[in-house]
C-alpha cells in the first residue's frame, strides 16, 4: 500500500473566511479525497481560537475537513504594534515554521498574499498569492505620512516580489487574468493563472422570482467601499439594501455602522450565518460589488449561482466574471443607473441569469481542486 504523501498548507488567518482561506479549505477538501491529512499553517487573533476552527467551517461552507492545524509562533507575541507592523507584514511565522518542518513535506501549497517564501522546499511549493492589485504598486505620498513604517515594509516586500517570479524552486500560479496581467506589467514576466473556487452547487438557484432588494458580501474595510453602497441606497429609499460580511476593521465598521443609522433601508449584517446569506442571495434581484481592482471577486460568482444580476465596477477580475460590460460601472452615478434599468426590467435580467450561469460553470470548485492537485501529481 502506498504511503500518502506528506503535504503542508499555508494560509492566512482563520475567522476571516474570505477568498485565500476558501481556496484553502477547498485544497484541503480535495486532499482529503486523496487519503491525505494536511498539516495547515496559519495565524489566529487569539489563542485557542483554532479550537473551534473544523467546527466553523463545517457550519459556513459545509465541508468536513481533516487537517493538522500549527499555530503560528507570531501569534504568541503579546505587542500589538509588532504583530501589526513586522511581523505581519515581514511575515517571520512562515519563515519560522518552514525552516523548521519545511524538509518533511513532500510539497507546500502557500495561500498567504503577496509574501516571498522563505523556504523552496527544493521546488515542491506553490505559491498562490492572491493580493496583486494596480494600486498595490503605487503608494501615496499622504499614506506614507500615516502609516509610516507600514509602508517602508511594504514598498521592500514590492521589490523583493520579483524574487517570487523569477526562482526556479518555486511555481506560482495567480488567480485570474488581471492579476497575471499586473505581474506581466510590472515584472515583465509571464504567470499562469489558476481561478478561485466557487462551490457553484451549494448556491445554485433558478429562482426567477426576486424581490426588489440588493445585497453585498465582502469583508468590513475601506477598501470594499461600503459606504459608497450606502450613498448609492439613498437614491433608492423603497429597494432594502444588505451589507453583509465580517468585521476586519472594527473603526471603519463603526463608521459604517453610524451612516447606515441615517439610511432606513440600508441592513447591516456582520457575521451573517450562512443559511441566512444564502436565503438573501436566493431572494435579491442584484449583487452590488464596489471594490476598486478586486483580485477575483469569489463573491461575485456565487451570487450569479444564486441568481442574482451583478453590478459591480469595471476594473480587475470581476471584468472576467461579468462579461457584459452594462452591467460594470466607473462611477457611483453610472452603478445608479444600471441599478434603475434592471429594477424596471424584468425580462432583461432573465436574459442575463442565463448567460451569466452558464458563463461562471468555469470557475466551478471542481475545476480549481483537479489543477491544483496536478500541479503535485496527485
Amino acid at each position: 500500500m502506498t504511503t500518502p504523501m506528506k503535504i503542508a498548507v499555508i494560509m492566512e488567518y482563520f475567522k476571516v473566511h474570505g477568498g485565500a482561506e476558501m481556496c484553502a479549505y477547498s485544497l484541503i477538501e480535495a486532499l482529503n479525497k486523496k487519503g491525505i491529512i494536511p498539516d495547515v499553517y496559519g495565524k489566529v487573533n487569539f489563542i485557542n481560537e483554532e479550537k473551534t476552527m473544523k467546527k466553523e467551517i463545517k457550519e459556513i461552507f459545509n465541508k468536513n475537513l481533516l487537517f493538522n492545524f500549527h499555530i503560528s509562533i507570531g501569534d504568541r507575541i503579546n505587542n500589538s504594534l509588532i504583530k501589526a507592523y513586522i511581523y505581519d507584514y515581514l511575515f517571520a511565522f512562515k519563515f519560522f515554521l518552514l525552516s523548521l518542518f519545511g524538509k518533511k513535506y513532500d510539497f507546500i501549497y502557500d495561500f498567504t498574499a503577496h509574501k516571498i517564501p522563505f523556504y523552496t522546499n527544493n521546488g515542491n511549493y506553490l505559491s498562490y498569492p492572491h493580493f496583486l492589485f494596480e494600486n498595490t504598486f503605487k503608494i501615496k505620498k499622504s499614506s506614507i505620512l500615516k502609516y509610516l513604517i507600514k509602508n517602508i515594509l511594504f514598498m521592500i516586500l514590492i521589490k523583493k516580489q520579483k524574487y517570487n517570479f523569477y526562482n526556479n524552486k518555486v511555481k506560482v500560479i495567480l488567480n485570474s487574468k488581471y492579476t497575471a496581467d499586473c505581474v506581466k506589467k510590472y515584472f515583465k514576466k509571464s504567470v499562469d493563472f489558476i481561478y478561485p473556487p466557487v462551490n457553484i452547487k451549494r448556491f445554485k438557484n433558478n429562482n426567477e422570482i426576486k424581490k426588489d432588494q440588493v445585497i453585498s458580501l465582502g469583508r468590513f474595510t475601506e477598501y470594499k467601499r461600503q459606504m459608497e453602497q450606502i450613498e448609492i441606497a439613498r437614491h433608492f429609499p423603497e429597494v432594502k439594501f444588505y451589507l453583509c460580511g465580517s468585521i476586519t476593521n472594527q473603526y471603519y465598521f463603526e463608521k459604517l455602522k453610524k451612516e447606515a443609522t441615517k439610511t432606513k433601508n440600508v441592513i447591516i449584517c456582520p457575521a451573517i450565518r450562512q443559511d441566512l446569506l444564502t436565503k438573501l442571495m436566493s431572494e435579491s434581484l442584484i449583487f452590488l460589488h464596489s471594490m476598486h481592482g478586486e483580485h477575483f471577486g469569489i463573491a461575485i460568482a456565487e451570487a450569479i449561482a444564486a441568481g442574482c444580476i451583478p453590478v459591480v465596477h469595471d476594473s480587475g477580475g470581476p471584468r472576467e466574471i461579468v462579461p457584459f460590460e452594462e452591467l460594470r460601472y466607473k462611477t457611483k452615478e453610472e452603478a445608479i443607473n444600471i441599478i434603475e434599468k434592471l429594477l424596471r426590467k424584468t425580462e432583461l435580467c432573465k436574459n442575463y441569469r442565463k448567460k451569466l450561469q452558464s458563463h461562471i460553470e468555469q470557475f466551478d470548485e471542481k475545476v480549481f481542486q483537479k489543477k491544483m492537485l496536478e500541479i503535485a501529481n496527485l
